[in-house]
């Protein structure tokens, strides 16, 4: 497999691109054994946050070598982003979550921050998401751009490439709506490696997260309910329409 940390394109000190991350075939490989997984049942997608998006552990069944994928390609993969993440960094990082996600038609993340409020510095209960990296496996969508709202940055995935970047408030940013067909990535979160905290602050950000995850839920039944009237979202001028639904992610892009 490709895994290619030479091909990299620093956007801003802490926004770095990884083109050709993984090859067209691999990628393709990936999407027919998450087919395949969906199909047994070994890949559940499950509604986020953000409107009309959807996430799932990563299946890592041992008949990924029907698909020509080695038995430790998953590990490998993380390990790699991992290292990529860190180069974005300069410094180590560690795991916080690692998934794969779908967008379909009419989905969009408005503006947010990974780890706090939209209009704040202090961290909120997301503080360990302080980075981002995201492998796109295909790029045969229209729409779906990652863009900066503070920066000249908008980021068009390509099937292959991997983004890493700091996903905190100085760098709000949003996933455009998907225009037509569907954007498929692997997405993964990532603390500073130093960081520690108390069981105290750990405690306060579970109970906290789990109301969110309720009102998640709540979300996704509205939005589905909708959707049988034939009614769809639709985010504001500047994307932010939903922004008061994205940060209850901290970070699923």
């Amino acid at each position: 497999m490709t895994y290619n940390l030479n091909n990299q394109t620093k956007i801003k000190e802490d926004v770095l691109i990884f083109e050709d991350f993984l090859t067209k075939e691999e990628c393709d490989k990936v999407l027919k054994y998450w087919e395949h997984s969906a199909e047994k049942g070994s890949l559940l997608w499950a509604p986020i946050s953000f409107y009309d998006s959807f996430a799932s552990n990563l299946p890592d069944d041992e008949d990924k070598d029907k698909f020509d994928l080695p038995p430790d390609f998953f590990t490998t993969l993380q390990d790699k982003i991992q290292e990529a993440t860190a180069i974005c960094r300069g410094k180590p990082v560690k795991l916080v979550s690692y998934h794969c996600q779908k967008w379909v038609e009419g989905a969009y993340a408005g503006y947010h921050s990974d780890n706090t409020a939209i209009d704040s510095e202090e961290y909120n209960s997301f503080e360990r998401s302080k980075w981002a990296a995201f492998l796109y496996l295909n790029d045969n969508f229209e729409g779906g751009a990652l863009n900066f709202r503070d920066h000249d940055i908008t980021i068009q995935p390509k099937t292959g490439m991997l983004v890493a970047f700091n996903g905190g408030h100085h760098n709000i940013h949003e996933v455009q709506m998907i225009i037509s067909g569907e954007r498929w990535t692997i997405g993964s979160f990532w603390d500073n490696e130093e960081a520690d905290y108390s069981e105290e602050k750990r405690a306060l950000w579970e109970e906290d997260i789990a109301e969110q995850r309720k009102r998640q839920a709540e979300d996704a039944e509205k939005w589905a309910e909708m959707k049988e009237r034939g009614e769809r979202m639709q985010p504001g001028p500047d994307q932010t329409a939903k922004k008061d639904v994205a940060l209850k992610t901290g970070g699923l892009n």
